[in-house]
């Protein structure tokens, strides 16, 4: 859900109230589409061109938009440029979804297509998410979260650019990682220097980093700790400040097998993309694994 630039520069979307119509409650479940992938699979050609960030082109009620591909944010979510255009007009104010979303207007989806996968009858965010477009230069209509991916098992390789939808999960290889999924979110088992600990799964993440509670459970010496300046961008504002760096003896994560490792402290552990785009990553969120191949 954090999405990190060179630099780095950390970003996130800040919630915008919409103009919708309906003011109407709705449960948690009306974040998860119905389904329809009516082949074995689906290849969505993907869009890279400012370093680890990448994007896919998807149809929203027959309007076609440029969406973050974002394993680590829970929900899709839509801006309210691109929900005027598209004509979204039945938003909805509802609770947010999980602690990452907070409450606010939510548009009323169809149906959202990509390629021929059909993702229908769910509620969006709304969020303003200029600073992206900024940031990436293009315009950024939304993000595609957990929500509408962890729906099929799928197959991402970063220097090809393809996403491969699958309609029958592919079986589980021998050195699959288990994972577990908690709130549209695929969480990985990992040790960091030889202690247990557990990563989300976050392909909107440029870089891996680590929570800033685990630096002081970890006991990460000071000498393995540097400040370095970099502009955030989050919800609310943009400013220049200190982020932490540290250096890790070890990370280990299914085939990563890291030492003297530097990450950088943000909320919680995410593995990003400069670490995924090092292999094939396939993701069966329903089955519970996660594989990372040797392209």
């Amino acid at each position: 859900m954090r999405y990190l630039f060179p630099a780095p520069l950390l970003l996130a979307g800040s919630l915008l109230a919409g103009c919708a119509t309906h003011e109407q409650k709705a449960d948690i479940s009306t974040y998860n589409p119905q389904f329809l992938l009516d082949r074995e699979t689906v290849e969505v050609l993907l869009i890279n061109d400012h370093g680890y960030q990448w994007r896919v082109r998807a149809e929203v009620n027959g309007t076609e938009g440029e969406f973050i591909l974002d394993s680590g944010t829970p929900v899709t979510v839509v801006t309210p440029q691109f929900a005027r255009k598209a004509q979204l007009a039945d938003a909805a104010e509802i609770e947010g979804p999980t602690n990452q979303i907070k409450p606010g207007r939510f548009a009323s989806i169809t149906l959202m297509r990509l390629g021929n996968a059909s993702y229908g009858f769910f509620y969006a965010p709304l969020m303003n998410l200029d600073h992206l477009s900024s940031a990436l230069k293009t315009e950024i209509d939304g993000i595609i979260g957990g929500n509408v991916l962890n729906r099929t098992a799928y197959r991402i390789d970063w220097q090809a650019n393809l996403l491969t939808l699958y309609s029958h999960a592919p079986a589980a290889p021998g050195d699959a990682i288990r994972a577990n999924v908690r709130d549209n979110r695929v969480y990985l088992p990992a040790a960091i220097n030889g202690q247990p600990a557990e990563f989300v799964l976050d392909t909107g993440a440029y870089c891996t980093t680590i929570a800033k509670d685990e630096v002081d459970r970890l006991r990460i010496p000071r000498e393995k700790r540097k400040k370095i300046q970099a502009p955030q961008i989050d919800l609310y504002s943009e400013r220049h400040m200190d982020q932490t760096q540290v250096v890790l003896d070890s990370l280990s994560l299914g085939p990563l097998q890291l030492t003297d490792h530097p990450v950088l402290t943000w909320d919680y552990n995410a593995l990003g993309v400069d670490l995924l785009s090092k292999f094939v990553l396939t993701v069966d969120a329903r089955d519970g694994w996660i594989s990372l191949a040797p392209r």
